[in-house]
């Protein structure tokens, strides 16, 4: 593996030196002049689409998983390659972004994934030559990003869904412990299952269930085995996350929150007469 650094493509100095070999590391080729000639490495470039219209969590997500599928091989094969065809010279990886202002940029992420796979140091190299580590950057651009675990394959579930169908979701999706210590439950998120199958699920609970009051607000629940499933009642492309709870938990909490809503529309309704 050649020694790498990143850096801005505006390092015109360090650039036209001859020092190091610049690599393009942005989504676009450059849309502005650049004085030397600018090398490509197809591994390591953000793919574009999504990448180029999501906000900067999800979009530094995105690259450190399309990363990791590439593989750290592939991308020391094609570094190491650039670096021969110049006489074995160190590689900087350019696009735009000033880290020094707090502009966030995939190098950042890239960097801090070779720097992982590779167990190299992959310093920012600032235009007047100083090299930053990443605990020295900018704290907007700083951090590992979070890259959930790829969501399991497809249940091959179909509408509607039979009681087989959702007992097998149910038990295909890890749940996890809410922290609301007064309402004791578990949760599932959308990114732990097949995108199909969760919103299929969540129209098998929203159009079997039954309404329930439960402090003060109303929810569409579904008994399945020993537990009851609801969501928060967003529309289905917005819906995240599906809830649970063990069957007669809370349930004097529950029918006293029932009883107060009725109470409430009686009144409603003998206030209208």
């Amino acid at each position: 593996m050649p020694e790498v650094s990143t850096g801005r493509y505006f390092c015109t100095e360090l650039l036209t030196s001859g020092e190091v070999v610049p690599v393009r590391g942005s989504i676009h080729p450059p849309i502005v002049d650049l004085p030397y000639h600018l090398e490509t490495a197809p591994s390591i470039l953000p793919e574009p689409g999504p990448l180029t219209l999501s906000e900067w969590h999800p979009t530094r997500s995105t690259y450190w998983r399309q990363l990791d599928r590439t593989g750290v091989e592939k991308v020391a094969a094609e570094l190491t390659e650039i670096s021969e065809r110049h006489g074995g010279k160190p590689l900087t990886v350019l696009d735009y972004e000033d880290l020094e202002r707090g502009h966030r940029s995939p190098r950042v992420v890239f960097a801090r994934w070779l720097s992982e796979k590779a167990g190299i140091e992959v310093p920012e190299i600032t235009a007047d030559g100083r090299r930053l580590a990443h605990r020295d950057l900018h704290k907007q651009v700083r951090g590992r990003p979070r890259v959930p675990d790829e969501p399991p394959e497809s249940l091959g579930l179909s509408w509607p869904l039979t009681e087989e169908d959702a007992e097998s979701f149910v038990a295909s999706v890890p749940w996890k412990a809410a922290r609301d210590k007064r309402n004791p439950h578990e949760y599932c998120l959308r990114r732990d299952a097949a995108g199909l199958d969760f919103e299929l699920f969540v129209l098998h609970v929203r159009e079997r269930g039954y309404q329930r009051v439960f402090w003060g607000h109303e929810y569409t629940q579904l008994r399945i085995g020993d537990h009851e499933y609801w969501t928060m009642g967003d529309h289905l492309a917005s819906t995240v996350v599906v809830n649970r709870k063990v069957i007669g938990q809370n349930e004097g909490e529950q029918t006293e929150a029932t009883e107060e809503r009725t109470t409430a529309n009686l009144f409603g309704t003998e206030a209208r007469t």
